[in-house]
């Protein structure tokens, strides 16, 4: 019986994981020089952690993750346009009274335009 449930839920995780896609990114802090297809639709999330800073600021113990989330539209086969949601969260200890800070902050939005040469 422990076989069948096992088997069951491998099948279902293999039928969830067809509908997700991910594509292969050679190059993770530039562009690479691909745009969408006409009609193509696309959502990105980056993350990225900040972290490590020392007491000689006042701030222990400090992360601050950023966060984009981005929607790409294929306008032509050479014309793409991204807007991006921008926020990060940011936390620490101030060394000198031992205070624990934590913020998150929505940072604005963006607007990328591409065109292929």
């Amino acid at each position: 019986m422990n076989l069948q449930k096992t088997a069951l839920i491998f099948l279902l995780a293999a039928i969830g994981l067809n509908t997700a896609r991910a594509d292969e990114r050679h190059f993770t802090y530039t562009y690479e020089p691909e745009v969408l297809p006409k009609g193509g639709l696309e959502l990105e999330q980056w993350v990225t952690l900040r972290t490590q800073r020392t007491k000689n600021v006042d701030q222990a113990n400090y992360h601050k993750w950023e966060i984009r989330e981005e929607l790409e539209y294929g306008v032509t086969d050479r014309y793409s346009v991204s807007l991006y949601l921008n926020t990060s969260s940011e936390s620490f200890r101030e060394s000198t009274t031992g205070t624990d800070v934590s913020k998150f902050r929505f940072d604005g939005i963006s607007i990328e335009n591409r065109y292929m040469v």
